[in-house]
């Protein structure tokens, strides 16, 4: 009797697991405020057509046409030299806040190496080149 009982269940569950998947996605929507409360405040959304860039290449409305000078690409891009003269610490700081990147490849090196880039830094404060000293140290053991 107990096996009859045991496949009775067996029939019966998936039915009801369907049953509470069906009736939980009109629960779970009802029950999450979060998304209730984005429901309600995309509406107020507008769009700033003042930062918009028209992608059909008609201008934007409002916006003033641009001139041939405005909308060229520049030359060459503008570098950002380093501060020359900086101590060790300094020089370490100044890469750890601007550069984090490149100061968490420089911090893995031993403290030969980072001599070795603050010595070619002395020579030459120039970012670009720090960074492949930096690169090219880390990747040459």
């Amino acid at each position: 009797m107990q096996r009859r009982t045991i496949a009775q269940v067996a029939c019966l569950l998936p039915g009801m697991l369907l049953a509470a998947v069906v009736s939980l996605p009109g629960v779970a929507r009802a029950a999450d405020p979060f998304l209730d409360a984005i429901q309600q405040e995309v509406h107020a959304v507008e769009l700033d057509t003042r930062n918009q860039k028209s992608i059909t290449g008609r201008p934007v409305p409002g916006e003033a046409p641009r001139s041939a000078a405005t909308t060229a690409a520049p030359a060459e891009p503008v570098t950002a030299d380093m501060p020359a003269d900086m101590t060790r610490e300094e020089f370490d700081a100044y890469l750890r806040q601007r550069y984090f990147g490149s100061y968490a490849f420089y911090r893995k090196l031993g403290r030969r190496r980072q001599n070795q880039i603050y010595r070619a830094y002395s020579k030459r404060p120039d970012i670009r080149f720090v960074r492949e000293q930096i690169k090219q140290i880390y990747l040459n053991p």
